[in-house]
């Protein structure tokens, strides 16, 4: 065992004394996350610590001042910054080893007096004039400033509503459309793009600021399980529950009413800037008694054109013999009518003109066959 130890000790003593030291280290510094602490600070963490920076941004002139402390450096925010509005914001920062990193960002100014707000109401069926839309209720006053309207849909599709600088009331409402509409309400917006809501599944979530934890979701989907499947994709661990989109039409929205319940309301009830009217969709029942009866395969077109019933055979029910002819004359006009179909049947012969087709439910024995002599079609019935 001295051995090894002794022939450890001399190999490590012969690398030192070859020159073979450890890789220098020639990568600058990663930024691992920014965030805003207190309001007034915007904080960068790094993934080493730090050596030199220096920081400008587009709220001051000149250089920002800086501190850093160890793998974090901090950019004190002036108080004249609008809540919500972005500002650009750039540093170039070295490591201890003096290997250089630049990188630019956007923050939002901080808002100290945030509204409390709510989804109230949900329209991701709209149409025409009244296009899919979401309804905030401001249940505390306050800035609007920076408050983020976050809507996941299928295919990874996202898209947030950041709401600028503007003073609400309690009791007032907030609308944002997905597309241009009308719409009754203290303030609304209009979601750029002009793409609506998915009617198959989605979530929205209203965020304090566009990194904070979400304080209100609502979850709809047409199969169960797929609007959960695109809550679990956000950054919010909380269990919501998930609303069916069956029934909902641009006149039929989802609405929240006591103790925090969800409802479809009934057609012309939907309220977008007003107060909910929690008149409750009732589905009707179905008339159907018993499971619906297969289509029939479309019957052939006969190549011949369109004859309506002559003077021969003029009325609507026909009861042909055993190989009786019936001639069927045509009108002048009758190159203007689209072709007939026949189909074969047992019992009596019925005709009769739906949408300007000769029709045939059935022949005794059935059809036997068609000709057309001398400008006249000839219908022959054969033996049952």
């Amino acid at each position: 065992m001295r051995d090894v130890c002794l022939l450890l000790f001399l190999s490590v003593i012969g690398l030192s004394a070859c020159g073979l030291a450890p890789p220098a280290d020639t990568q600058g510094p990663k930024l691992k996350r920014s965030y805003l602490a207190g309001g007034e600070t915007l904080t960068l963490e790094w993934d080493e610590s730090l050596g030199k920076a220096q920081a400008e941004a587009e709220f001051a002139a000149g250089r920002l001042p800086v501190e850093v402390e160890e793998a974090k450096l901090k950019l004190p925010l002036p108080p004249s910054l609008h809540p919500g509005q972005g500002y650009r914001w750039s540093v170039s920062v070295t490591d201890r080893a003096g290997n250089p990193t630049s990188l630019q960002g956007t923050v939002l100014g901080p808002n100290p007096h945030p509204a409390r707000l709510r989804l109230n109401e949900v329209r991701f069926a709209g149409s025409g004039n009244k296009p899919d839309g979401v309804e905030l209720l401001v249940l505390e006053a306050g800035n609007l400033g920076g408050i983020t309207l976050e809507y996941r849909g299928p295919g990874h599709e996202r898209r947030e509503m950041i709401f600028p600088d503007a003073q609400v009331a309690q009791g007032n409402y907030v609308i944002v459309l997905y597309k241009a509409g009308s719409a009754s309400a203290t303030r609304v917006y209009v979601q750029p793009g002009g793409k609506g809501l998915s009617a198959v599944a989605g979530v929205l979530s209203v965020r304090p600021d566009p990194q904070a934890p979400a304080v209100d979701q609502f979850v709809w989907s047409l199969r169960p399980g797929e609007g959960q499947a695109l809550a679990s994709q956000t950054k919010d661990a909380t269990e919501v529950v998930e609303h069916s989109a069956l029934g909902c039409t641009a006149n039929r929205t989802w609405c929240r009413g006591k103790a925090d319940s969800w409802l479809i309301v009934a057609s012309g009830h939907a309220s977008l800037g007003r107060a909910n009217s929690l008149v409750p969709w009732v589905p009707k029942p179905s008339n159907r008694t018993q499971a619906p009866i297969a289509k029939l395969p479309k019957a052939r077109k006969s190549p011949l054109r369109a004859k309506p019933i002559s003077r021969v055979a003029r009325s609507s029910r026909v009861v042909l013999r055993e190989r009786e002819e019936v001639a069927l004359r045509p009108p002048p006009n009758a190159a203007h009518r689209p072709s007939p179909r026949y189909r074969r049947g047992k019992g009596k012969a019925r005709w009769h003109r739906s949408s300007k087709l000769l029709w045939s439910t059935g022949l005794g024995g059935g059809l036997h066959s068609v000709s057309q002599v001398r400008g006249q079609v000839v219908l022959t019935a054969r033996s049952a």
